[in-house]
C-alpha cells in the first residue's frame, strides 16, 4: 500500500459516521464503469456500414476540418 493510500486511510477513518457514507457514496459513484462498450462498437461499425454504403470504402472524413467548422461556428 502507498504512502498516499495509507494516509487516505488515516484522515478516512477520522471522519465521523455520516462523512464515511458521503465519501464513500462519492467513491463508489466514481469507480462505476457505465461505459457499455459493446453497444458503443455495435454503433461505430453500423455508422461505419452506412458511411461504405453511401459513399464506398476509399472515403476520408476530413476530422481536423470538421473541428475547425465547429470551432469557427462557437466564435
Amino acid at each position: 500500500m502507498s504512502i498516499l493510500e495509507q494516509e487516505i486511510i488515516q484522515k478516512f477513518q477520522l471522519l465521523d459516521k455520516e462523512a464515511q457514507q458521503r465519501v464513500l457514496s462519492q467513491l463508489n459513484d466514481s469507480t462505476q464503469d457505465d461505459f457499455d462498450f459493446q453497444g458503443w462498437l455495435a454503433r461505430v461499425n453500423e455508422l461505419q456500414a452506412e458511411v461504405y454504403a453511401t459513399q464506398g470504402k476509399d472515403t476520408s472524413i476530413d476530422v481536423v476540418g470538421i473541428l475547425r467548422d465547429i470551432r469557427e461556428d462557437e466564435d
